[in-house]
């Protein structure tokens, strides 16, 4: 897609020229620091002793543990191969399942994402945070039909931006949402594990698994993957959030039956959490 990323200490992955100034700012701030302390010390060889292991302490929370990365509410999240997420009146219920894809499944999922990386939305909300999703949906995508500046904050400069969330809805964005629904409406790699897994989980059978583009619900989009590299500042300010009701309301009936509000149900899938790295 055109976009650059750099690992920053205490931060995660930034944008690559917000990246670069805010490790150029580190450096300046570790010299200043490190003439300030030699100026009062002597003891040469603890000084650089004392910055090398701090450092070494700053690069390693850079890239922390996935649970220090991801703002989460339950524990659960890290641990299950599924999620169920349920609405019961204003509040949400939470039920893990183990396995829902087997190892090889997850191996071939992650296989064919990566393999459609030119494919990829960044998600417009994300500004210089690497959140990215495979699959055009409502939270990720928007149809702002202006021409981007040489330079903005949310998407950095003109010349290297990739595929822009805050456009795909629109016409600028046409060949990318085909490319988009293209990859998926083939994506046997995907469907066919998930509709497996779903199916397993509600106990009916393979073929009464619909999904969006297909059916009576060919207007409505396929299933998406998201994609994150770490970043502390996504997992901790931006992420945290509540779905609302709007997201509640993007498919009321089928056919003329009306959906039934009481037994909707949400899925989350983790295929890929590798420790150091993101979640795909």
């Amino acid at each position: 897609g055109g976009m650059l990323w750099v690992c920053t200490p205490l931060v995660g992955y930034l944008r690559f020229e917000l990246g670069v100034a805010l490790l150029s700012a580190s450096a300046l701030l570790v010299a200043v620091l490190w003439r300030r302390v030699a100026a009062i010390t002597t003891n040469t060889t603890s000084l650089a002793l004392l910055l090398v292991v701090g450092a070494a302490v700053l690069l390693r929370m850079g890239l922390p543990h996935p649970r220090v990365r991801y703002n989460i509410r339950t524990q659960a999240l890290y641990d299950a191969g599924m999620l169920r997420i349920k609405r019961a009146a204003s509040n949400e219920t939470i039920t893990a399942v183990r396995s829902a894809f087997t190892p090889a499944e997850c191996d071939e999922v992650v296989a064919g994402i990566l393999a459609e990386h030119d494919a990829w939305t960044y998600a417009r909300h994300a500004t210089p945070l690497p959140y990215f999703s495979l699959g055009i949906n409502s939270n990720h995508a928007g149809a702002d039909e202006r021409a981007p500046p040489w330079w903005s904050y949310e998407y950095g400069f003109a010349r290297l931006v990739g595929n822009e969330g805050s456009r795909v809805l629109g016409l600028r964005g046409r060949a990318h949402r085909e490319q988009a629904r293209s990859v998926l409406r083939d994506a046997a790699w995907l469907k066919t594990p998930l509709r497996r897994a779903l199916a397993a989980r509600l106990q009916v059978g393979p073929r009464q698994v619909v999904f969006g583009g297909e059916g009576a619900i060919a207007h409505l989009e396929p299933p998406a993957a998201q994609i994150y590299l770490p970043s502390v500042a996504w997992a901790f300010l931006v992420n945290p959030h509540s779905d609302d009701e709007k997201f509640r309301s993007l498919l009321l009936s089928v056919g003329g039956t009306h959906c039934d509000e009481a037994s909707r149900l949400a899925f989350l899938l983790p295929v890929a959490t590798p420790p150091g790295a993101g979640l795909l």
